[in-house]
């Protein structure tokens, strides 16, 4: 996902870095989680392993959707001083 971000309003291209770290960090957890299926598939069998790790990155792609809706108004916060 590309953001552009406004001339005009300081701090918004820390902004676009943070939402395109946010975007970039989701594509490898998400990733991720597409191994961790095919290994399940292929194995045929399910490993504890797996389902942990399934679990925990689920739990950080939820948090990370947290931090991301989260952004804007940080900024909006650091502008106001």
């Amino acid at each position: 996902m590309i953001t552009f971000a406004p001339d005009a309003a300081p701090g918004s291209w820390q902004l676009a870095e943070a939402l395109l770290r946010c975007e970039s960090a989701r594509e490898r957890i998400e990733a991720a989680v597409v191994a961790l299926r095919a290994i399940e598939a292929d194995c045929g069998w399910r490993s504890r392993s797996v389902e942990f790790l399934q679990r925990e990155l689920e739990t950080q792609r939820q948090a990370l959707g947290v931090a991301r809706e989260s952004l804007p108004s940080i900024e909006a916060a650091l502008q106001a001083g």
